[in-house]
This record gives structure tokens, C-alpha cells and sequence, in this order.
């Protein structure tokens, strides 16, 4: 009952991407993985730049942004899809709120339960912190489920080294990143070390390689989520996680997946970053960006602002009339049109 109230908050509190096309992706991939409880698993994409899924006794699915933004490909998305479905179907949801209710106090559970339905949608991010708390499943459960999920990825015919390769980025990016106490983290105490399942996972994917698929679809992939990975980018830049998001940009930027965008947003990192050399880097990333083409007209109001912090007042001139002229209905055309006589 708790999750159906959490659920229906979630579904109207703004944090959930509308978009019936990559709902519809998302849950052709859950049938694949689990065909017998595709009926019974509804999946929502929540708007959060941090890598996380999570998933409700009542057959809630949540898959946050930052999971697609660091997914490579189909193959590394139903890796962890299918760990979340094997925590659904051994009820380790529900042995866990059990095992609480038994060994603490159950005021105090049901209060942390209330807490974390919130109030209205500002709400809505601190009750998913406190569900992960909720769903903090043992080092057992955690084991059983990369079994299941492995299991569901060989029995689908993906390659199974995906998830093996989906521990390696995070472990990768979490030994970078900085310290925040109000970062969710898929890493909680009770979880098996990170090296340790990503070493087993390799393990178990090599034994079964010369029976399994190979699938990896990175182009079904790069399609589901070509067009939508610019907001959830700039909201990773919104953390300022400046370590963290620099490993994630590289890994895209190697995928070489519209290169031009991830150029305009390589030199907003440094923008953002501020260090010494740094303007000179997002200069050199928003040319590159248009140069390759296929970024947002953005970029050129960007080059435009980076060439008149570097007093070049020319080009930063030429910049901003290439932004009006791909953007001719810009909501600050009249200010960039002021910025261009002030040159």
C-alpha cells in the first residue's frame, strides 16, 4: 500500500520523464529479460543525473536518467534491469521490510516509510533517498539477484560481459567522484564490495560465454535515447561533480555517439570548471562541436560568450549572428542582438 502511495505521488510530482517511446524501449527490454512478469511491472523514468534503479514490491519499476546516460549500450541496460527484476521476483522487497519490522521498532519503520511517500513534489527526491534505505538488501540478496540477472541476460541472448562492464564505470566514476553525504549511491553497507561482484560477474561471464549471445544492440540503444541525452547531460553538469562527470564525458565522448553535442557539453564542463586553462579548452570543444555539426544552436552563443571573455570581439560577432541564424526565434534574440551592437 506504502509503494502504490509512493507510486501515484511520484507519477504527478514533475520528476518523471513524459515519454511514452523510451517507456514503451525500457519495457520491451523487461519483457525480453522476464517474459512471465512483463504484465506486472510498470517502469518510470525519473529525472535524477545519478546512476540508480530501483524496484517496488507492487511491480514499480524506477530507471533514473543518469542510468541511460552511462548505459553504452541495450546490453549493459538489461544487465541492470534484470538485477532489479531479480530482486521483484525472490520478494526481497518484501523480507526486507519484514526483517526490519521484526528486529526494530515498528513506529519508527512506519515512520521512515511515511517519510519517504513525502508531501507534494518537492517531496519526491528525498522519498526515493529514503527508500533506498528501505531497500537496503543484504549482501545475500544482492549475490542472488546478479545471479538471476545474469542468468536473464544469457537466457535472452545478450552478452553476458555486460555486467561486469556496468561495475567497472561505476567503479571507475565513484573512486573520482567527490565525497556528498546527500548523493543517493547504489552502494550501501550491507551491499558485497563493488570489486568483489564485479570480479565474480567476469567470472561467470567467461564460463558462459561459448554458450550465450553476443547481443549488444548499441545502435537500438544509441536510437532509444538519441534526442533526450542533452537534458539529462546538462543536468549531470548541474551536480558539478567536476571528477566524476569528467569520466562519464569521456566514456561518451569515445563512443563517439553525435559527437558534435557531447563537444558543446565537453566545453561547458570546462566552462563550469573554471581552472586555470580551461577557457582556452571550452573554446577549442564548442569549434570542434561546430565544426562536426549536430549540436544545438547553442553552441554558437556559447563560442560567441567564450571569444568575448577572450577579447575577440570579431568573431565573437560573427558567432552570434550564426546563433540568431539557426535559432531565429531565440528568447533572448534581443539580448544577444544588444550583445552584437556592443561589439
Amino acid at each position: 500500500m506504502m509503494s502504490d502511495d509512493v507510486e501515484r505521488r511520484l507519477a504527478t510530482s514533475g520528476h518523471v520523464v513524459k515519454d511514452p517511446a523510451l517507456q514503451q524501449y525500457l519495457h520491451q527490454i523487461i519483457c525480453r529479460l522476464s517474459p512471465e512478469y512483463c504484465a506486472d511491472i510498470r517502469v518510470h523514468v525519473v529525472r535524477n543525473p545519478h546512476f540508480n534503479a530501483s524496484m517496488a514490491p507492487n511491480g514499480s519499476m524506477q530507471v533514473w536518467t543518469g542510468l541511460l546516460l552511462r548505459a553504452q549500450d541495450e546490453a549493459q541496460l538489461a544487465a541492470v534491469l534484470g538485477h532489479e527484476i531479480g530482486h521483484y521476483t525472490e520478494r526481497h522487497s518484501i523480507e526486507r521490510w519484514t526483517q526490519i519490522i521484526a528486529s526494530s521498532d515498528a513506529a519508527a519503520f512506519f515512520g521512515l516509510a511515511a517519510a519517504a511517500a513525502g508531501v507534494g513534489p518537492a517531496g519526491t527526491l528525498g522519498q526515493l533517498v529514503a527508500l533506498l534505505s528501505i531497500y537496503a538488501y543484504s549482501r545475500d540478496q544482492e549475490r542472488q539477484a546478479d545471479d538471476i540477472g545474469l542468468a536473464m541476460l544469457v537466457k535472452s541472448g545478450y552478452d553476458p560481459h555486460a555486467a561486469a562492464e556496468v561495475w567497472r564505470g561505476i567503479i571507475e566514476e565513484v573512486g573520482a567522484g567527490e565525497e556528498d553525504a546527500q548523493r543517493p549511491s547504489v552502494f550501501v553497507s550491507t551491499h558485497p564490495r563493488p570489486e568483489e561482484r564485479m570480479k565474480t560477474l567476469e567470472e561467470r561471464a567467461a564460463a558462459l560465454a561459448a554458450t550465450s549471445g553476443q547481443e549488444r544492440s548499441a545502435e537500438r540503444f544509441a536510437g532509444a535515447i538519441n534526442g533526450r541525452r542533452a537534458a539529462w547531460l546538462q543536468s549531470l553538469l548541474g551536480v558539478r561533480d567536476f571528477e566524476s562527470n569528467r569520466i562519464v564525458l569521456d566514456r561518451l565522448i569515445a563512443s563517439a555517439m553525435n559527437l558534435g553535442e557531447l563537444k558543446y557539453f565537453d566545453g561547458e564542463f570546462y566552462r563550469l570548471r573554471g581552472e586555470e586553462g580551461d577557457g582556452e579548452k571550452a573554446t577549442a570543444a564548442y569549434e570542434m562541436g561546430v565544426t562536426i555539426g549536430g549540436a544545438a544552436p547553442k553552441i554558437y552563443r556559447a563560442l560567441g560568450q567564450s571569444y568575448m571573455r577572450m577579447g575577440d570581439n570579431e568573431r565573437a560577432r560573427a558567432a552570434f549572428e550564426s546563433y540568431l541564424s539557426a535559432a531565429p526565434n531565440a528568447e533572448d534574440r534581443e539580448l544577444i542582438e544588444a550583445e552584437i551592437k556592443n561589439l
